[in-house]
């Protein structure tokens, strides 16, 4: 039997308990334990709600020999569950200091108080027979009885049976945040005397939950005494669930983005969300009992409504885009869907429209077909809209018996122009000129930009081969026309090559390639005309196929030429050399076929070879325990492209040569004109990942000065054309010894190409200009003579004695810098 005596005053300050070891202190009756700690550990056990009461109860208590009668609180025991006990208040201890009152706790379980009882046969009907969560409970909130489906809700509490919770409190077979809750609603009970009610939660130990409509009703005698309480609660877990779906069906309807209308059977408006009367500014009263038509679509004249009208009534259903008014008579793109809805015979009740504004949406396709047809500077078709019309038009032409002709268009001065003015008159240059030659075609032919300043145009429906003469003559005449941009005037001129269909192809790709090579043609004549593609060309189409397929069944080899040191004779490096093993034609240098490779824009397919070869012969001598450098020469468009730098270190990655400097880039002067910006960021963004870089034939452009303080190279290559002819010339030796000084003054390391000779190289020492490539060194040599050769160089020493050998501008004799090899 629980039954425990504190000593304690109002603040509920504990200075002495006796009892049992109720709370988990280890007490006896005599001994005085640590008030803090006795503080403490019954302010932890007792529940916060009953805080107030017992300290009403204490202050109740005025005179020494007052005894407040017993209410109910709830104490924690030692294993962490409440109790519900009596508590009594009597005049307290005077041995103690302050005014204190003795608290006693029993437990009514344990008590002669009487307890009201029932029938056993009534009880067992009413527990076993009942749908619903019925309960007996007696003034002490303990459990007499609870029927069988309530024993299921706590099955997982340890409830069996419903015999099972006779002598429980709702603490011992509830969560205890749901025992507070069905306590606080018995105490209304018993403090009234009256029902109680309340929708409460429940929730089984294994998670699941739901709701219950609980009341609770007194039980009294004859004279009104209370005797407990019936309880009675209903699960209304579904109730509940269904009134939250159709709350939030009415938040949807009410606060959706998209207008919604609901219709009888007839097609009539019986309700419409706030976004419809927003949309359409008409209130709900002004369209109630309308036709959805005459509310929403009397303006519809593009008959889009009507064809979905039809298949709604048809199929009781429909979806489609229609063009709609808004508030203020503005023209908004819809997308509307109506749905009948039926009944449980499947009849149908009525119908919901949704309306949702995708004007934006549509918009932005628009936007997005411009961007992916249309040319952003100049507003004309772009190349893939252009290769759809032409397809069409040569489809057509093929049924109706007609002719066509492609003009393929280059302007002549453009790059000078660009060059010259920069690239924001440039652009004005090429709207003018792409308005002027545009409005001098028909209205069924058309005009394509297809890159920087290259145009192609498409004359169709000719009734006959020569027809396209007039429209190209106003297209040449067009092209001719001046453009003034900032008071300037620049001078504009075309050349245009065309091909017709049938004569020179009967597809579309035949046609653009002859056009494009009648175009170079007419380049060739002298520019500013136009040239009609004629058979002979196609020897020239010839030289680019073989060139193409030379890339792709590997034609192509890489030669290795030394780069050295000539005070020490170390190897410096390697310079990568391209030579094309021609199946006819033989062994064909870089002057033969580069510049068909820059015509037909094969830079960067040809570039990413040179890479990949040159970074896989260098992993490959890495193997073999020959650690050599390579530079490799890159064009222009291809350093330009966006992810150069990513690709190329990821390539140097993969091949495990992760060293700094391992790899070098050689750029021609004159690829870095267009861009110099650029190609600086550029180099910046590669020197971060360990690759340098190195301006070739510096000196043969034009802005050499400015390139070399502009661009973070690290090395300068004089051009072989200065270095050949030093000897002999004192202009050349003047300009080399000053690149030199120049060079150096400003950090750069200087290579000189082109050395030919020991004099050659004498000089050069003198100039303090100490690295050489050339032919008196190493001719370009394939990678697998690379080291004997290296073991040759080494091995002679002839760079030992150099320092030794007079130079003078007589002796211009070839001597190989190696010195042959001593028979032993």
């Amino acid at each position: 039997m629980v039954s425990i005596s504190f000593q304690i005053d109002r603040n509920l300050n504990v200075y002495q308990i006796s009892g049992k070891d109720f709370l988990g202190l280890t007490v006896s009756d005599a001994s005085r334990a640590d008030s803090k700690e006795q503080t403490e550990a019954f302010t932890r056990a007792l529940h916060p709600d009953d805080k107030i009461l017992l300290v009403q109860m204490i202050a109740s208590a005025d005179a020494p020999q007052d005894t407040v009668e017993a209410n109910h609180i709830r104490l924690r025991d030692a294993g962490g569950t409440y109790r519900i006990l009596i508590a009594t208040v009597h005049p307290g201890d005077e041995r103690f200091p302050v005014s204190t009152k003795r608290l006693e706790v029993a437990d009514p379980r344990k008590t002669d108080s009487p307890r009201y009882e029932l029938p056993e046969a009534m009880i067992r009907t009413i527990m076993v027979t009942t749908d619903d969560y019925v309960f007996f409970k007696d003034t002490h909130h303990t459990l007499l009885a609870g029927s069988q489906p309530m024993a299921e809700l706590c099955r997982s509490y340890g409830i069996e049976q419903w015999e099972q919770f006779a002598g429980k409190t709702d603490y011992e077979v509830f969560p205890e945040q749901l025992a507070d809750l069905y306590y606080a609603l018995e105490i209304k009970v018993y403090t009234s005397k009256e029902m109680a009610r309340e929708v409460q939660p429940y929730e089984r130990r294994d998670g699941q939950k739901g709701w219950v409509d609980n009341r609770k009703y007194p039980i009294v005698d004859e004279n009104g005494g209370l005797l407990g309480l019936y309880g009675l609660a209903r699960d209304i877990t579904k109730e509940i669930e269904a009134q939250q779906r159709q709350a939030l069906v009415t938040s949807v309807f009410a606060h959706a983005a998209e207008s919604i209308v609901i219709l009888n059977r007839n097609y009539e408006v019986v309700d419409a969300n706030k976004s419809f009367e927003n949309f359409t500014g008409l209130t709900k009263d002004r369209v109630l009992g309308q036709p959805l038509r005459a509310v929403k679509h009397t303006n519809d004249k593009s008959a889009q409504f009507k064809k979905l009208w039809s298949k709604l009534v048809r199929d009781g259903s429909c979806a489609g885009e229609v063009t709609t008014l808004d508030a203020q008579g503005r023209e908004r793109t819809e997308l509307c869907r109506i749905t009948a809805v039926l009944g449980e015979e499947g009849e149908i009740q009525h119908f919901v429209g949704l309306y949702s504004d995708i004007t934006p949406q549509k918009r932005h396709e628009q936007e997005l077909e411009t961007i992916a047809n249309f040319d952003a500077l100049t507003g004309l078709v772009n190349r893939s809209l252009f290769e759809d019309r032409l397809s069409q038009a040569l489809a057509s032409s093929e049924r109706q018996g007609k002719f066509l002709a492609l003009a393929y268009i280059d302007l002549d001065g453009f790059k000078l122009i660009n060059d010259s003015f920069g690239h924001a008159v440039g652009d004005e240059y090429l709207v003018a000129i792409a308005k002027n030659m545009n409005s001098a075609l028909r209205d069924t032919d058309t005009l394509a930009r297809i890159g920087g300043d290259e145009f192609i145009a498409l004359l169709n429906d000719l009734n006959d081969p020569d027809d396209y003469k007039p429209g190209v003559e106003r297209l040449l005449k067009a092209s001719e026309k001046s453009v003034v941009i900032n008071g300037r005037t620049l001078p504009v001129s075309a050349s245009i090559g065309i091909a017709r269909y049938p004569l020179d192809g009967l597809e579309s790709g035949a046609l653009v390639r002859c056009a494009d090579q009648a175009m170079y043609e007419a380049k060739q004549q002298g520019k500013d005309r136009f040239y009609v593609f004629d058979r002979g060309l196609l020897r020239s189409t010839e030289a680019r196929d073989d060139l193409r397929n030379a890339i792709a069944h590997k034609q192509f080899e890489l030669l290795y030429q030394p780069k050295v040191d000539l005070r020490s004779g170390e190897i410096i490096g390697v310079e990568s050399l391209a030579r094309w093993n021609h199946p006819t034609q033989g062994i064909l240098g870089p002057a033969e076929f580069l510049p068909l490779i820059n015509r037909e824009n094969l830079q960067i397919a040809f570039g990413t070879w040179v890479i990949d070869h040159a970074l896989e012969q260098m992993s490959q001598w890495a193997r073999e325990g020959l650690a050599v450098n390579i530079s490799a020469n890159i064009a222009g468009v291809h350093l330009l492209q966006s992810d150069f730098v990513q690709s190329l270190v990821a390539k140097i990655r993969e091949k495990s040569l992760i060293a700094d400097n391992v790899f070098e880039i050689e750029i021609l002067e004159t690829s870095a004109l267009n861009d110099v910006d650029r190609v600086a960021q550029v180099i910046r963004e590669a020197n971060q990942e360990g690759i340098s870089f190195a301006l070739d034939d510096f000196g043969t452009g034009y802005s050499s000065l400015t390139h070399l303080r502009r661009l973070p190279v690290s090395t300068v290559k004089i051009d072989t054309s200065f270095v050949l002819d030093m000897l002999d010339s004192p202009e050349d030796t003047a300009i080399v010894s000053s690149m030199v000084s120049l060079c150096r003054g400003l950090g750069r390391q200087v290579i000189a190409e082109g050395v030919s000779s020991l004099a050659h190289a004498k000089a050069l020492m003198l100039m303090d200009c100490h690295y050489a490539q050339g032919f008196g060194i190493s001719k370009p040599l394939p990678a697998n003579e690379l080291a004997d050769w290296a073991t040759m160089w080494r091995e002679n020493g002839i760079w030992r004695d150099l320092q030794d050998t007079p130079a003078s501008p007589s002796d211009s004799s070839i001597i190989p810098l190696m010195r042959p090899k001593q028979s032993h």
